[in-house]
């Protein structure tokens, strides 16, 4: 008699708990489901992103190192015409105190 009893609870719980879990693991598996394409979705909005904002630098940067070029060529060609500006100072100079020892030694 107890094994028509084990018999029968078992048969009630496969009647009654057996469709509730499959319908539970059905359940659970569309929310898995639609968790990973939220998950997917939200990866590519992420990358999308991130890819933008890498573009935005990179320009900003290239701007930057654009101007820092620019004013290294202007600095550049600011000393050379300093430097040059100088040489022709010198050169006078130079050429000045040239023509006062030729006249000094003239007069030897």
């Amino acid at each position: 008699m107890s094994e028509n009893i084990a018999q029968t609870v078992q048969k009630v719980i496969q009647d009654l708990v057996a469709p509730d879990v499959r319908e539970l693991k059905t359940l659970v598996t569309n929310l898995q489901s639609q968790l990973i394409h939220v998950e997917t979705s939200l990866q590519k909005q992420i990358d999308q992103r991130f890819d933008a904002q890498d573009k935005k630098v990179d320009a900003q940067f290239k701007a930057l190192d654009q101007k820092t070029d620019a004013q290294f060529r202007a600095l550049m060609s600011a000393l050379g015409e300093f430097k040059a500006q100088s040489e022709l100072t010198t050169v006078r100079v130079i050429s000045q105190l040239s023509e006062r020892v030729a006249v000094l030694e003239a007069r030897r």
